[in-house]
């Protein structure tokens, strides 16, 4: 399930497609993965892009756990990575991506939105690790 994090999803939405506590997005079991309600199949895109959800809006770039630390994976499933990995346009995303996560402000977004940290584990042969966040 994908966290619904913008407070100015419509009503409706909320209603139909959110559950739960934490305010995460249902999503449908489809062969080994998951499709969010959102999706447009005609065209792919997302039915909610102007107000996806913070993890929506990372990818795919994820951040997950390993043990005490957290970590910034890329999904190495990812189309766009595919045909960009190792390219100069993918290595400095990559730096700027990495240095917005050492941002005082993000780190502070992070301490206070612990459910933005996922439990990658079970997907760790699909990702590759960019860097490792502190929130000291």
């Amino acid at each position: 399930m994908k966290e619904a994090a913008h407070p100015n999803l419509p009503e409706q939405i909320f209603a139909k497609h959110v559950v739960g506590a934490k305010s995460r997005i249902n999503v449908t079991p489809c062969a080994e993965g998951f499709l969010c309600h959102f999706l447009n199949f005609k065209d792919n895109t997302c039915g909610i892009y102007h107000a996806r959800p913070f993890e929506c809006q990372l990818y795919p770039f994820l951040l997950g756990r390993e043990a005490d630390k957290i970590v910034l994976y890329v999904h190495l499933n990812c189309p766009h990575v595919q045909e960009h990995w190792g390219d100069d346009n993918y290595k400095e995303y990559t730096q700027y991506v990495q240095g917005f996560f050492k941002r005082a402000d993000v780190v502070n977004f992070l301490k206070n939105n612990p459910g933005s940290i996922s439990d990658y584990s079970a997907f760790r042969d699909e990702l590759d690790t960019v860097c490792t966040i502190s929130l000291e």
